[in-house]
Formats: structure tokens, sequence, C-alpha cells
């Protein structure tokens, strides 16, 4: 069975006892069936030797408690954040940011947590893309996440190994040009 995928499974009674009569359009039975995992099955990826390969945009005015680049990510701090630019002008959206793990692993999903604000510029709609090479990306995930500070874990559609993986920011609450993320994970 394919993961994440719905399956419809018939049970068909083929005999009774004697006893007992079945009507023929009551004979089969059929159930909604999906393959899934558990998140809890899955350690996250050791951070220690992620940097950053690109971002669309960044914003260092956020100052040094916050950081606003991309590195605040995965810097466990879940008070600073990668900030898009601000200052000046807005960077363009779709906003994204490039994380090179440091070595090649098979990638099984993303958890995201927001920036620990009541701002409402937080992702919206994202695509996960990993690479081997840092320079060709295959799309495994597009996810609607939630308006909210918690943490927000999801499976990808495809398991392929990579080294890089890729977020792409398509829209955001409240609309604005620019968006914010506090931490990212990957296992």
């Amino acid at each position: 069975m394919e993961l994440f995928k719905d399956y419809l499974l018939p049970i068909s009674i083929s005999g009774v006892s004697s006893d007992y009569e079945t009507g023929e359009s009551l004979t089969t039975a059929f159930y909604l069936v999906k393959a899934a995992l558990k998140f809890e099955d899955f350690q996250d990826f050791d951070r220690s030797n992620w940097s950053v390969l690109g971002v669309s945009t960044e914003e260092p005015a956020e100052g040094p408690d916050n950081r606003g680049v991309g590195e605040a990510v995965f810097d466990d701090n879940l008070g600073s954040f990668w900030h898009t630019q601000w200052a000046g002008s807005f960077g363009e959206p779709p906003h994204w940011i490039a994380i090179d793990m440091g070595e090649e692993q098979e990638l099984h999903g993303i958890a995201l947590s927001g920036r620990q604000s009541d701002t409402p510029e937080k992702p919206k709609n994202v695509t996960i893309s990993v690479s081997t090479d840092g320079e060709t990306w295959t799309d495994i995930a597009n996810v609607d996440l939630e308006e909210t500070n918690d943490e927000q874990r999801f499976f990808v559609s495809t398991f392929l190994n990579a080294r890089y993986f890729k977020m792409t920011v398509h829209t955001n609450f409240g609309d604005a040009e620019y968006t914010h993320l506090a931490e990212i994970y990957a296992f």
C-alpha cells in the first residue's frame, strides 16, 4: 500500500450457518483504509551541521536578539526568527529558504515553529522541495499550515534522499508582502 493514499476494502460474506439468512444486498461491507505513519516513530535530524544554502531575502534589521536572518531557523531559539526583507522595500513573494543539511539523508517530513508573536504574517501555504546537488529541485509536499506559534509537523508525500531542502512560502496569513519563521526541523 502506498503511504497516505485511501483504499476501499470490500469484505464479503461468502456463507453463513444454516440458522441465519443474509440479504443479497447486505453481504458486502466497504471499509476506507489509509496507510499512515506516526510522528513519534521518527527522530528529528541533527541540525548542528546545517547551514543556509540561500534565501529569497532576509532582514538583519530585526536586530541582534531577533536576528532576522536565515540561520535563525535552526539556532534552537524560538525567540529568534528568519524574516524576509521589510527595511527600505519588500522582497517579492514567493519567499523561500534553502537549507544544506551537511549530509544526504532520507527526508520523511518537516516541522515548523511560527514566530512567537501575534503578528499575522506566518506562512500559510508552503511547498517543500529537495535536492541532492542544491540546483535541481523536486517538490515533495504542498502544505496548508495553521496560524499558530506552535510547532506543526507533517509528512512529505514522497520519501527521497536529499542533502538540501527548500521551503517556499506562497501565501501567508495577513496577505503581507513579507513572512517570518522561528524554527524548522526535518525528520
